[in-house]
């Protein structure tokens, strides 16, 4: 195996080398396989949250929708006992 510096080539690669550069991606394969783990729990996390936010947002809506229903029905109730 040969080093392409860009300038003449100065000799092999020693199997020490070799050996720390895969170490090293070995160290860097097994940080990232922790961060997709941990992004993955976080993703899992951020959708409960959102869940939880859209349910929140949908009794607010129902209970507006709720008063507003009342509101409509004592006018129509208001409208009628003065047509009476």
């Amino acid at each position: 195996m040969q080093r392409d510096s860009g300038e003449a080539n100065t000799g092999s690669v020693s199997t020490d080398e070799i050996a720390i550069s895969l170490n090293t991606l070995d160290g860097l394969a097994v940080d990232l396989d922790k961060l997709l783990v941990a992004m993955g729990d976080d993703s899992h996390l951020i959708q409960l949250n959102l869940q939880s936010a859209i349910a929140e947002q949908q009794r607010a809506l129902q209970s507006l929708s709720n008063i507003s229903k009342m509101m409509h029905d004592m006018a129509m109730s208001i409208i009628r006992n003065l047509r009476a």
